[in-house]
């Protein structure tokens, strides 16, 4: 019923999910429409929320990408590898914290595979799996993105934003709220089924997008369960700022 309502749902809005790898094909990513998006609304640089070791970095450069890029990660245990991977490029900066609603410090859980490590607990079922068990802990400091906005120049900028926080979404949007006018475009992977303590799910976080001027324009599928249901359990979805796209059409009939 549940899978049932999530395509109805898809089908109003008159989207479509992606599956992440094709048959026979080369895998199917949302950078490609995330670039597209931004750079139809103009944006001037990409904020990478969740860098992890360069991941996106390098998908956004191998997608002919050469802007400015502000990297955020606060895992000590990745730093050096991220730093490899980008090391020469001009039009990259690391900022080594975490995004979120306040000015904090607060623990982060460090998993077997970095990717899966979070300022939340993993739950139960994540952290059964080899990837997703918590080896150790660090404290790290976290910062909400209005708070060093303008350290970083963004003043006058339009900014595409990437999110990927394993659970921390809602709260990096909650700490960016008073900049989001500047805030073209939105790639963030979010989940149907919480795997973190306290994680908002794809719903909230859309809503909580509706509300403030963005429109979804895409799905890309990440994961599904491993079971005969299929369940489908992550996205990418990518969300355009509905404003910014009618002052676009509007120059362009000038």
């Amino acid at each position: 019923m549940f899978k049932n309502f999530i395509r109805y749902f898809f089908r109003v809005f008159g989207l479509e999910i992606r599956r992440f790898t094709q048959a026979g094909g080369p895998p199917m990513t949302a950078v490609p429409e995330f670039l597209r998006i931004s750079g139809l609304l103009g944006a001037e640089l990409i904020l990478d929320v969740g860098a992890n070791i360069g991941q996106f970095y390098q998908s956004v450069r191998s997608n002919g990408y050469q802007g400015e890029i502000i990297s955020f990660e606060p895992n000590p245990q990745v730093h050096a590898e991220l730093q490899r991977v980008a090391a020469g490029d001009r039009n990259w900066m690391l900022e080594k914290i975490a995004l979120g609603d306040k000015s904090e410090f607060l623990t982060l859980h460090q998993t077997q595979d970095s990717l899966f490590s979070s300022l939340k607990l993993p739950n139960e079922e994540l952290a059964q799996t080899v990837h997703g068990s918590v080896q150790s802990e660090v404290q790290v400091a976290v910062k909400p993105l209005m708070e060093v906005w303008n350290s970083l120049e963004l003043d006058k900028k339009l900014v595409a934003l990437k999110c990927d926080t394993q659970g921390n979404e809602m709260e990096m949007l909650r700490g960016a709220e008073n900049h989001l006018d500047q805030v073209v475009s939105i790639l963030m992977e979010l989940t149907f089924r919480p795997l973190y303590s306290g994680e908002s799910d794809f719903f909230e976080v859309s809503t909580w997008l509706y509300k403030r001027g963005y429109v979804l324009t895409n799905l890309f599928e990440t994961y599904r369960a491993h079971h005969p249901l299929n369940e489908l359990v992550q996205v990418d979805a990518v969300f355009a700022r509905l404003q910014r796209f009618e002052n676009v059409k509007m120059k362009t009939k000038t």
